[in-house]
């Protein structure tokens, strides 16, 4: 008789979640839309793509000044992203940024 399949396997270690699951925890925009885009691309291009789009806005980096710039920020990201996200992926992208992006939310 062989042993039971969970003997078997590697013990999985119980890494807690890096990001707290805490209730008033704020997420901002930015951090929204790079995740929103790791959904589609790698983080290694991710982070190129919103640094290049920064800099063409001449944000300092700052993450209120970020914030404010978001909407010039995707639309400077887009030349990146039609490079790398598949064509039929990139208009749903594209709209959610925007969603994002706005100043409204």
């Amino acid at each position: 008789m062989s042993a039971p399949v969970s003997t078997m396997l590697p013990q999985r270690s119980s890494k807690k979640s890096l990001i707290p699951a805490a209730s008033g925890v704020h997420v901002s925009r930015y951090a929204l839309i790079r995740r929103c885009m790791q959904a589609y691309l790698s983080p290694i291009l991710v982070d190129s793509i919103l640094q290049k789009a920064t800099d063409a806005c001449g944000s300092s980096g700052t993450y209120g000044e970020r914030d404010e710039l978001l909407p010039q920020i995707v639309e400077h990201s887009l030349s990146g992203l039609k490079l790398f996200v598949e064509p039929a992926r990139l208009s749903e992208l594209i709209a959610r940024l925007h969603v994002l992006a706005s100043p409204d939310r």
